[in-house]
Order: C-alpha cells, then structure tokens, then sequence
C-alpha cells in the first residue's frame, strides 16, 4: 500500500465524517429551501389574498397542460389551486438552497478551499441538483394531492439527499 493512500478504515472515517456533514448541510438547506417555500406558500401576499392562490389560479386557468380541468369545489378546489403555485415557488426555494449547500459543502463536508476548479465543480453540482430539482418537484406536486405539502417535502427531500451525497462525493467534488 503506498503511502499516499489512506488505508480502508481512515477510508471509512471520512465517508462517515463527510456523510454526517453533508447531513448538517443538508439539514441547513432544507431550512432554508422549506422555510422560503412556506413563506412563499403560506405567508406572502398578492393583491390582498394568498400569493399561492393568485399564482395558482393564474396558473391553471393558462396552462391546461400543466393542470387539467378538475370537479373539485369549495374548500378541495383552493387546495387544488394553491398546490398549482409549488410549480414555481419550489424551484425558486430550492434554487437559493443549492447556492447555500454549494458554498457549504465545498467548503466544509469536502474541504476544499482553494478557488481552483470552483466554476466546474459548481457546474456540476448545479446540473445534479437541476435533476432532482426537476424530479422532485413533480415528485412533489404528485404527492400534495393527497398528502399536505410539508411532510411531502420532507419525503422528497430524503429521497433526493441520498442520490446527490453520491453525485457530489463522486463527480462534483471528486478529488484527483
């Protein structure tokens, strides 16, 4: 065995080290990704109502694709309209969340300080994120419709955790 080359139990460490810190991270970003989209959700406001309704409405009334016609009424039909808006609302929530776990789990979960090879990895980091982006928030809308909107986050962001631990510890921040 060279001397370069940890042997498998310091191996073991540090993918239990970086695991546990990209779970910190992780835990970090979610706050940050969670807490914008229920604010966005359930708090912001447009023309004197909810912000999800206005956007939702719009949205289903102009993109019949997206959101086909439903018998719902009352109380059901709101829901129906306000889930529409996670269209939008979760890429903006979860876009701001990558930059923050970008930023930490360079530095922090894989140790890398130097400038050297950022805009790759960040490239990178950016294109396995856009793929859960995009799988999770349809994971998402699907499973608010019959599920509440947070515990469906909750789902698909530890379904989404485990595939980028290994996107980032094997391609984006892979060290030579």
């Amino acid at each position: 065995m060279s001397t370069t080359e940890p042997d498998p139990e310091s191996k073991h460490k540090l993918l239990v080290a970086q695991f546990l810190k990209f779970g910190v991270v992780g835990g970090v970003s979610f706050v940050v990704d969670a807490g914008l989209l229920m604010l966005m959700y359930a708090v912001l406001r447009w023309n004197g109502e909810l912000a999800s309704l206005s956007l939702g409405r719009w949205l289903v009334q102009h993109h019949l694709a997206l959101f086909p016609p439903t018998t719902e009424t009352g109380d059901a039909l709101i829901k129906v309209t306000r889930n529409a808006s996670l269209i939008v609302f979760q890429p903006i929530s979860a876009g701001i969340a990558i930059v923050t776990s970008f930023y930490l789990n360079r530095r922090w979960t894989f140790g890398i300080t130097l400038p050297e090879g950022r805009q790759t990895q960040f490239r990178r980091f950016v294109s396995l994120y856009i793929g859960s982006l995009v799988l999770g928030s349809l994971v998402l809308v699907w499973l608010s419709t019959f599920m509440p909107v947070f515990p469906a986050k909750i789902v698909v962001t530890a379904l989404t955790a485990l595939a980028n631990f290994t996107g980032q510890r094997l391609w984006t921040f892979k060290k030579p």
